[in-house]
């Protein structure tokens, strides 16, 4: 380990980064174009989820949470998020190009389904029973999919409704 990193906080960079473009990678394995909308939505919230629902996730979130404490390492670590945001938004958009949705209201969808998991992923901190969290999965794939074939989602506001989003925003990762 010495050899490859110089520091613990070269360690946890690359580890971070290695489990956000990870992520990354298997949503960009979904070609819109072979894949019709529903099941196009299944697939993003369920490789979403087996990130945020997993093991990895919890690991990223200590590594995240204990670089607070370090104002050299945190700004570091925020770069890196901003970076793999700005591909994270650039396979969304993608994922998204044949849809409904106006770019706002794709990136707002976006966050939306992160927010959800990660709810969904401190539940599962303290509850394991897989039972719970099907009912919300599935919820969440029918909105995503009514999002993309609608256009909007009577559950999530329209993007004029919701404050402008800050393109700086870490929230993708």
């Amino acid at each position: 380990m010495q050899y490859h990193f110089k520091s613990k906080e070269d360690i946890a960079i690359a580890a971070l980064a290695h489990v956000f473009e990870e992520v990354a990678e298997r949503l960009s394995a979904i070609d819109p174009r072979d894949t019709a909308i529903e099941e196009r939505a299944h697939r993003i919230v369920d490789t979403l989820w087996e990130f945020y629902g997993g093991p990895r996730y919890v690991a990223a979130s200590e590594i995240l949470m204990d670089t607070r404490q370090q104002a050299a390492l945190h700004k570091r670590v925020r770069a890196c998020r901003l970076a793999l945001a700005v591909a994270y938004r650039e396979m969304w958009d993608r994922l998204m190009g044949d849809t409904l949705l106006d770019p706002d209201e794709r990136q707002h969808l976006l966050q939306f389904i992160i927010a959800t998991l990660r709810g969904l992923a401190l539940l599962r901190l303290h509850e394991r029973d897989p039972i719970l969290f099907g009912p919300h999965l599935s919820r969440l794939r029918a909105l995503v999919a009514a999002a993309m074939r609608d256009g909007t989602s009577a559950v999530v506001p329209a993007a004029a409704e919701l404050p402008p989003l800050d393109t700086n925003t870490s929230i993708f990762v």
